[in-house]
């Protein structure tokens, strides 16, 4: 009968396989990538036990699990797009196994460079890349600055680092034609379907801007603005994110313009200022 850890490389190459191989298989990945999972569970040098607790094993073991949950990632990156899985569902699952493999690429760092330097080298910052166009697309800017502030320094001069960072610089900076024009450089192929849905996100963000500047607007207009190259187009995204919007023969009435209109009027103004001034003065007192 084979060892627990001949168990686990077995089904770590078998999981590779599907996932890597010439007939990848999401799938089958899938399934195999579950029972690799469970066989995990009794391997105590995984998470949460801290990189201090190292046995004979401990670096192959570790390794096992970083790949393991590299290929999970890489069967979402594999389903995206499919009627299956909706845009939300893959993001949640590439950003879970991406989380899966954080300790992997921090804490035991430094043993599973020792073990394979160039496998540990060409996961670790393609990677955290990935984990930073994930949050961009999500435009959960303030998560992505917090991460970017724990990449070293050194890994932040890598070209997949320095690539995700322009992409969010041109992203505040509002250029979205040098955005879009930067998805045809990506250094990684797996950034492909995220660089893809960065589009959905720059179109959300025009869209709240025609919400809070106008009452409607003309439907050509709103084409032109959000890079869709038709009507058809501008109501199959309005129907999966905008179903409050109504498209009359050649307009766009924005009914939650009055909602936002009212909730800005309706604001304490006087209050807060008041109570900002008070909170100042106070300060000022303790201080």
């Amino acid at each position: 009968m084979p060892s627990l850890l001949e168990t686990c490389r077995s089904l770590v190459t078998r999981l590779e396989s599907l996932v890597s191989g010439p007939s990848p298989d999401a799938s089958a990945a899938e399934d195999v990538l579950t029972d690799t999972k469970i066989a995990f569970m009794d391997l105590e040098t995984l998470p949460p036990s801290p990189a201090s607790f190292k046995t004979a094993n401990s670096a192959e073991e570790r390794s096992l699990a970083l790949r393991a949950y590299a290929s999970g990632v890489q069967i979402w990156l594999m389903r995206a797009g499919s009627s299956e899985f909706s845009r939300e569902e893959v993001l949640v699952e590439v950003e879970r196994h991406l989380n899966l493999l954080k300790p992997f690429l921090n804490d035991f760092g430094e043993e599973l460079a020792a073990l394979d330097a160039s496998y540990f080298a060409g996961v670790k910052v393609p990677f955290m890349g990935l984990q930073l166009l994930v949050l961009l697309v999500q435009n959960r800017l303030g998560e992505f600055h917090t991460f970017l502030e724990s990449i070293s320094f050194q890994d932040r001069d890598q070209s997949a680092i320095v690539f995700v960072v322009k992409l969010e610089r041109y992203l505040m900076e509002g250029n979205y034609e040098k955005l879009l024009a930067a998805r045809s450089s990506s250094p990684e192929p797996m950034y492909s379907w995220l660089l893809g849905e960065l589009e959905v996100t720059i179109q959300s963000e025009i869209a709240s801007c025609f919400e809070v500047s106008c009452k409607d607007m003309s439907i050509k207009s709103a084409q032109q603005l959000m890079k869709l190259d038709s009507r058809k187009a501008l109501e199959a995204y309005a129907a999966e994110f905008k179903p409050e919007w109504e498209l009359t023969t050649d307009r766009i009435i924005f009914h939650c313009h009055e909602e936002t209109k009212t909730g800005i009027e309706s604001l304490p103004s006087r209050d807060l200022i008041k109570g900002a001034l008070n909170y100042a003065n106070e300060l000022e007192r303790i201080v």
